[in-house]
């Protein structure tokens, strides 16, 4: 009875995260990810715009195992521990505004447009 080797999923995760209003400098961020399983893989400090508004972003690739649900989780969390309204990100091929849970109001539409990525 042979054991197969399985890989494992891997989940490739690009997140745009505001700085204007984040409590965390970067080193912060990238340790509270670490702490939930998503391995930084790469990123950059860039300026981008939104709504007229500038903002310095925090651009990052991680590489993950963990399933899509656990890694929504996860920045949901990071929402909340960064005083951010959402974080725009790509999962493989899907994107999202992830909200903080906290959130209310008038939910924005992902836009391609304005994401970027490593």
């Amino acid at each position: 009875n042979k054991k197969q080797n399985k890989m494992k999923r891997q989940n490739k995760v690009f997140l745009n995260i505001g700085l204007n209003n984040n409590d965390k400098n970067i080193e912060q961020i990238v340790s509270s990810l670490k702490q939930n399983n998503l391995f930084v893989k790469a990123g950059y400090k860039t300026k981008s715009s939104y709504k007229g508004i500038n903002e310095n972003t925090l651009v990052m690739f991680i590489n993950t195992s963990l399933k899509l649900s656990k890694i929504i989780q996860v920045i949901e969390n990071l929402c909340l521990v960064c005083n951010q309204e959402s974080i725009a990100t790509r999962i493989n091929k899907n994107e999202f505004i992830i909200y903080n849970p906290t959130f209310i109001g008038e939910e924005i539409k992902f836009n391609s447009k304005y994401f970027k990525t490593v």
